[in-house]
């Protein structure tokens, strides 16, 4: 499985735009792809504190499966910050050609980065995984030691980039 992170400056920098945009070109030439998507809140829980499922996990399940007629969804409480590595764990047997993650992973892995303009990646240091910069406007980047791409406009390009990285 090939594994690509979309970063960027913040929010609303376009990370979920871009992300999108690549699943749908890559579902579009047939790869199997995932997703994982970074929330940095602290007490975030897909789960609601006195639900059947929550009651579930209070009494210690390792895993909680929450099946509806249109989705399931795994719910694993995890001890400490290594929700990356508790997030791979989770997609193991699902046999993907390809894994976005959203959000800086903390580990060592090609990267694009999202955002508005230049000023941004001239204010904080690009991570050196980084293999292009991803932006709605990227007339708004001068010259830049890395490709600038149109997240939307340029997504089969970036495709390209980022299965060439592997």
């Amino acid at each position: 499985m090939k594994i690509i992170a979309v970063t960027g400056s913040g929010q609303n920098a376009g990370k979920t735009t871009a992300v999108v945009n690549l699943v749908s070109e890559f579902k579009r030439r047939g790869l199997r792809v995932g997703t994982i998507k970074q929330i940095h809140e602290m007490n975030f829980s897909m789960d609601k504190r006195g639900k059947d499922s929550w009651r579930h996990a209070e009494a210690g399940a390792d895993i909680v499966i929450a099946a509806s007629p249109v989705e399931a969804v795994a719910i694993k409480r995890i001890k400490g910050l290594n929700r990356y590595s508790e997030a791979l764990a989770l997609l193991a047997g699902q046999e993907l050609d390809i894994l976005i993650i959203e959000g800086h992973p903390g580990v060592d892995m090609p990267m694009l980065y999202a955002a508005h303009d230049s000023s941004v990646c001239e204010s904080k240091p690009i991570d050196k995984s980084v293999v292009a910069v991803v932006s709605l406007s990227p007339e708004n980047f001068g010259e830049m030691s890395l490709p600038v791409f149109h997240m939307v406009r340029d997504v089969s390009q970036v495709a390209d980039l980022v299965l060439a990285q592997f």
